[in-house]
């Protein structure tokens, strides 16, 4: 696939949008629409007909967020414009054993693609955070309030089918191209935080894995985003070009975090109802966990059936029909247990889940370990 500049230059597919967009927009404003909902009805804010979804971000503002959390060496890594079979996999694959979290920033119109579902999936369940990155990528400067409403719900509402969630976070909006105009007092309006697009690596220009390996390397900026394409066309050079300056910077002591504004608990978000490993009746531990083939590691069981044999498997994030057995056990009177495993010599390196099987029960993760080569 060829480069695809990161300059919008199909004006003829961003009029195509809008116009739709605005035909969408008079339809659901018109007469007809409040007289559909009855008399005296009213139409809701935006002419959407009922309340908006929301992003789910706690304290959205307009202006651009361009710091990361934490002090000192400290950066976040956004990656725009996937998801993109290949690149994707490799970049997440690359993030797992160095147990980085990053905002992937998603076009809807990729989901939709071959392929695209199933990596948002990966994306989530590896703990990365999602960015709103419209539908299509057109170029929004001009458009009008509503019909930016309008990509972006949609834009929502395409993540959350795709994950089969229709709860699922999706705290921050970035602009195509950076090309502002309204959108972002409307992405504030659905519970979006506008990030900035700073501290780019010229990775839509050129592929050149040592040019991008530079850039990369002076994008880096204490306290700061920094921003990297998985998507959008050929991104091999990239990819290569993180792997090195990412490795370079964990070796310095460089620390990568999430932007400011949302909570960076290791687990990435709550955890279901469900056993727990060692934090009382009925928590769910999902904290990740380093480890190195070889290991042994004590587990302690609560919130299970009294007097039941249960069995541990370890699974590939994502890939639960590849478990292999880690060990086994019975619970004690209070559905209890403690168990000794060793981490398997074989163990691929990346992110794992620990699940623990009891009888009668479903299988449910207890931990996720990030196995270190």
């Amino acid at each position: 696939m060829p480069l695809r500049s990161c300059r919008v230059a199909d004006h003829r597919r961003t009029a195509m949008v809008r116009f739709a967009r605005t035909a969408l927009t008079a339809a659901l404003t018109g007469g007809m629409m409040l007289a559909a909902l009855g008399p005296g009805a009213q139409a809701a804010p935006g002419g959407s007909g009922g309340s908006a979804p929301t992003g789910g971000h706690p304290d959205p503002v307009p202006e651009l967020v361009r710091q990361a959390q934490g002090v000192g060496v400290v950066v976040a890594l956004t990656v725009d414009d996937g998801p993109n079979p290949g690149e994707t996999d490799a970049l997440l694959d690359l993030l797992a054993v160095r147990d980085i979290r990053a905002v992937f920033c998603v076009i809807g119109q990729n989901i939709t693609a071959p392929g695209g579902a199933e990596l948002l999936r990966r994306i989530v369940d590896d703990g990365h955070v999602l960015c709103n990155h419209t539908t299509s990528y057109a170029d929004m400067a001009g458009w009008e309030s509503e019909e930016i409403r309008q990509d972006l719900t949609e834009t929502l509402e395409i993540i959350r089918d795709a994950l089969d969630d229709p709860q699922a976070p999706v705290p921050f909006f970035r602009a195509p191209n950076g090309s502002w105009g309204q959108t972002p007092e409307v992405a504030v309006e659905l519970g979006m935080q506008p990030l900035a697009v700073v501290n780019t690596i010229a990775d839509c220009e050129t592929q050149d894995e040592q040019i991008l390996t530079e850039n990369l390397r002076e994008a880096i900026v204490p306290g700061e985003l920094v921003l990297v394409h998985d998507g959008g066309g050929d991104r091999w050079g990239t990819i290569s070009a993180v792997e090195t300056v990412v490795t370079e910077k964990l070796a310095d002591g460089w620390e990568f975090t999430l932007p400011v504004g949302i909570d960076t608990g290791d687990d990435g978000e709550a955890g279901a109802p469900g056993p727990g490993t060692g934090g009382g009746q009925g928590s769910h531990e999902r904290a990740r966990h380093q480890v190195v083939a070889g290991d042994e590691r004590e587990l302690r069981l609560d919130g299970l059936p009294p007097r039941t044999a249960v069995e541990l498997l370890l699974s590939p994030a994502g890939a639960r029909d590849e478990a292999s057995v880690l060990g086994a056990g019975e619970t004690d009177a209070h559905g209890a247990a403690d168990l000794v495993v060793t981490v398997p010599e074989d163990a691929a390196p990346g992110r794992h889940e620990v699940i623990v099987m009891a009888d009668g029960d479903q299988p449910t993760a207890v931990q996720q370990w990030v196995v270190r080569p």
